[in-house]
């Protein structure tokens, strides 16, 4: 071979070269992209996570104080109508004497 020829397949060889290194650094590129995205991926699963733990934790208290609302309720009208028979113990207790004092000026 020529050196003319020989020259022109070390540039060839040499342009090649550059080419696989430039092809290298894509690859690298791109992979280190991918792991940027899976790390990612992995913080929004587990932001994912922690919100749903907190929102079952919400729905856990909001039950406990529905149960606690009702139980204070039911007390309430129990309560209620505890008062309502003491009341209505009263009126009677007051309408017998309102009896007994028209009989006692007869």
């Amino acid at each position: 071979r020529t050196e003319k020829e020989m020259a022109n397949l070390l540039k060839d060889l040499e342009a090649m070269q550059i080419k696989h290194e430039q092809e290298t650094v894509q690859h690298l590129t791109v992979n280190t992209q991918l792991g940027i995205t899976k790390a990612e991926k992995s913080s929004l699963e587990t932001e994912l996570h922690t919100t749903r733990a907190k929102l079952e934790s919400i729905q856990e208290e909001m039950t406990r104080t529905n149960l606690d609302l009702t139980t204070k309720s039911a007390k309430m009208e129990e309560e209620s109508l505890k008062q309502a028979g003491k009341l209505k113990e009263v009126e009677n207790d007051s309408d017998w004497l309102q009896r007994e004092v028209a009989k006692a000026r007869r």
